[in-house]
Parts: C-alpha cells; sequence; structure tokens
C-alpha cells in the first residue's frame, strides 16, 4: 500500500542521510507490518509479503552493518536471502552477509591483540 511504501522511502532517505536511529525505527516498523501479513489467504499479498521483506531486511542490514548495531546485521541479510530475491538483490545481501561477518572477525582480533579493549557486546550470552 501506499503509507508502507511511503514508510519505506522515508527510511531510505534517513539511511542515506546517516539518521540511522530514525532509519532503523522506520524499517523495523515495516518488517514488523510485514510479519503480521505473512498469514494471509491470498497469495498475491503472501508474494507481495515476501518480496518486500527482503528490501526491508537488506535495508535493515545495511543499517546495523554502517550504523546501529552491526553485530546483527548478518541476521537481515540472512532474512533478505532467506526470500529468495532477484538476483541483485540476493548479491546486495551476500556481500553485506560477508561483509557482516569480516567486520566481527575483525573486532574479534582486535580484541585479541589488545587485551585491555572490552570485548563488543553482541547480545548474546554464553
Amino acid at each position: 500500500n501506499g503509507d508502507f511504501q511511503q514508510t519505506y522511502q522515508a527510511a531510505e532517505r534517513a539511511y542515506g542521510g546517516g539518521d540511522y536511529k530514525t532509519a532503523h525505527h522506520l524499517a523495523s516498523g515495516l518488517l514488523k507490518q510485514l510479519d503480521a501479513e505473512e498469514r494471509a489467504d491470498d497469495d498475491q499479498v503472501r508474494n507481495a509479503v515476501i518480496g518486500w521483506r527482503a528490501f526491508v531486511a537488506l535495508l535493515l542490514g545495511h543499517i546495523e552493518l554502517h550504523g546501529e548495531s552491526g553485530p546483527i546485521s548478518s541476521e537481515h541479510y540472512q532474512l533478505a536471502l532467506d526470500c529468495q530475491p532477484q538476483d541483485t538483490l540476493a548479491d546486495l545481501a551476500r556481500q553485506g552477509l560477508q561483509r557482516s561477518k569480516s567486520d566481527r572477525e575483525e573486532t574479534f582480533n582486535a580484541n585479541v591483540d589488545d587485551p585491555t579493549t572490552p570485548p563488543a557486546s553482541d547480545g548474546e550470552s554464553s
């Protein structure tokens, strides 16, 4: 619908302008909307939800990788890939997934090399 698309465009603009907090808030809200619509009886609606989920998840991955909470960006890139998007979108999600993994490895290695640096919190507990 038009409101959804306008909100997505607002999230893209916020991301492009470096306002990651606003972009994350808008895109997260869109993903929640899509989760609610996923159980629609109409195949056309379900297919639209899957298509939009790939775009929103990719945007969230970028937001988290570049400005918000990097360690979980890989989850959104994987969600985008799980939607089996078109080739270009899938390539972008794979690139983001690889980049988020390499960034995590660099953070881990930096913390191992400098024991005075506290480990980065990734929200997971052991």
